[in-house]
């Protein structure tokens, strides 16, 4: 008997334009994977919602833990990250991976999962756009048997501001016991990168050296995108511990305005 099984998670309430559609996710299973199955009626009836259009009829995605928000991203850009991966998104469905499939061994791709043995609540919820017409969403679960909650993924969400061009530094992310595996910034108009911990240079990359670095483990940059890989070998050990003292992030901006880092990590229970 297999020991993953594929299944629809209870209705949520809420599904409707200009609402937020709420989830209430069972315990008793370990989620390796929440796939999020997307209809609407975007001018000649209703249709399975393709990638150039989730813009346009769902926003934010929140994952909760015991009332922690764990996941925060828009659902355009998480379909952006995905293909950046090497994902391929179908119309109609948009998969939020725990575990991930792309690891070099199997305890490094389920090291992540969600486990609910020891938690009281798992919920979720997904932003719908207003004026969406006849909106649907119905969420599907890949589970495994249950387990604790121990190290899991999670995304943050933070927007930022570029006021000049030339050196904007980042160097607000928290500094604690989590740990980051990639992050994803929101534009294509920077020209380079550096990261820097603890006065280490960790990354020193322009945007061609970046691709051609990613494209050797499948994973392609995107348009509109500046990809920052600590696990590009796709060994999970490879990731950035964030217990530091300095941490920063330099990028050669050719543009300004307001924009968002995205940072996919692996924490644990005790995480802030």
């Amino acid at each position: 008997m297999t020991n993953r099984i594929s299944k629809k998670m209870p209705n949520g309430s809420g599904i409707g334009a200009g609402q937020t559609a709420t989830f209430n996710l069972p315990n008793g299973v370990t989620y390796h994977q929440l796939l999020f199955r997307i209809q609407a009626d975007l001018g000649a009836g209703v249709v399975d919602v393709p990638k150039a259009s989730l813009g346009t009829v769902l926003g934010e995605i929140r994952l909760y833990i015991d009332g922690q928000e764990t996941i925060r991203i828009d659902a355009a850009d998480l379909a952006a990250i995905l293909t950046y991966k090497g994902q391929t998104v179908k119309d109609g469905a948009l998969p939020l991976m725990f575990s991930d499939p792309a690891q070099r061994t199997p305890m490094g791709e389920d090291a992540p999962a969600i486990g609910t043995a020891d938690i009281q609540s798992l919920s979720l919820e997904v932003d719908i756009k207003a004026g969406v017409t006849s909106p649907s969403l119905v969420v599907y679960g890949l589970l495994g048997p249950n387990t604790p909650l121990g190290q899991f993924y999670a995304i943050k969400k933070y927007p930022f501001n570029v006021g000049n061009t030339g050196i904007r530094e980042l160097q607000d992310l928290p500094r604690s016991d989590y740990h980051i595996t990639k992050m994803h910034i929101s534009t294509d108009d920077i020209d380079s990168v550096q990261v820097e911990a603890n006065q280490r240079i960790l990354r020193d990359f322009d945007r061609v050296v970046g691709a051609a670095a990613a494209i050797q483990t499948g994973k392609v940059w995107q348009t509109g995108w500046t990809h920052i890989d600590f696990t590009i070998s796709d060994r999970l050990s490879d990731f950035l511990p964030m217990l530091l003292e300095d941490f920063r992030v330099r990028l050669d901006m050719t543009a300004t305005g307001n924009f968002n880092l995205y940072t996919e990590e692996i924490r644990g229970r005790v995480a802030a």
